[in-house]
């Protein structure tokens, strides 16, 4: 097997690079809300899901799937959302369970992030490939 077949596609690696500057905007907004504005961990983290949700759509949509974009973004941004609902369901369900359950992660919630993040990772990328950004229409 050739050095190429063994290595992530491009798109992977893009969706990767999105995922990890989506996990900023995501861990940023929630660690400012809780710390900053006293907003409490569970409700934090939705406007900070939404922010990062909508860094992804447009990142991978414009760089990681740029060549399977379709014309109708507003098509695309509510089968990007349909498509990730299980992922940011695994995502906030994995938030939560660490919040509820590890104590210090209430007051650095990056860890609690990053287990959501984690969680719905391979979910979104396999949407987003098979499902959001398909062939042109």
């Amino acid at each position: 097997m050739a050095l190429a077949d063994r290595l992530p596609s491009r798109q992977l690696v893009l969706f990767s690079i999105s995922g990890g500057l989506a996990f900023l905007v995501d861990a940023g907004v929630t660690h400012l809300l809780i710390h900053q504005f006293g907003v409490e961990p569970f409700r934090a983290r939705i406007p900070a899901i939404a922010l990062a949700v909508l860094f992804t759509w447009l990142f991978n949509r414009y760089i990681s799937f740029r060549h399977r974009r379709s014309r109708n973004r507003l098509a695309e941004f509510g089968r990007y959302l349909l498509g990730n609902a299980f992922g940011l369901a695994a995502n906030y369900g994995a938030y939560a369970l660490v919040i509820a359950t590890v104590a210090f992660t209430r007051e650095w919630p990056i860890f609690a992030v990053a287990a959501g993040s984690i969680a719905g990772f391979l979910i979104n990328y396999a949407s987003a490939h098979h499902f959001v950004f398909r062939e042109r229409d």
